[in-house]
Order: structure tokens, then C-alpha cells, then sequence
């Protein structure tokens, strides 16, 4: 899973430093298939703890 960044490739938000909201996080994930628990979870926990308003995987 991710390091100490969490597995987070991106974070982009509105405003100059591109921080204010609606805030996203992404991760990254190479491959075709679906993803699965382990990784959903892992962007939840990216979203509340970035306190974002979107995650994509």
C-alpha cells in the first residue's frame, strides 16, 4: 500500500496555491481489473484525512 505519503499521486484543489475546495485526492493504480477493498479503504482514509471532498483511484 502507500508510504508515508499514504499512496496519494495527486492532491488539486481551486485558489492560487490550488488548496481550497472542492478539494481531490488521487491514487494511482496501473492495470485494467478493478480495484479492491484494501484500496477503497485506503482512499477513504486519504480523502478524511487530506479532508477532501473527491478521491478517484
Amino acid at each position: 500500500m502507500g508510504g508515508a505519503d499514504g499512496g496519494i499521486d495527486n492532491l488539486a484543489g481551486t485558489g492560487l496555491l490550488r488548496l481550497d475546495a472542492p478539494r481531490l485526492v488521487v491514487l494511482a493504480k496501473s492495470g485494467t481489473t478493478q480495484v479492491g477493498s484494501p484500496v477503497v479503504q485506503q482512499l477513504l482514509g486519504a480523502v478524511s484525512g487530506q479532508k477532501a471532498d473527491l478521491g478517484y483511484s
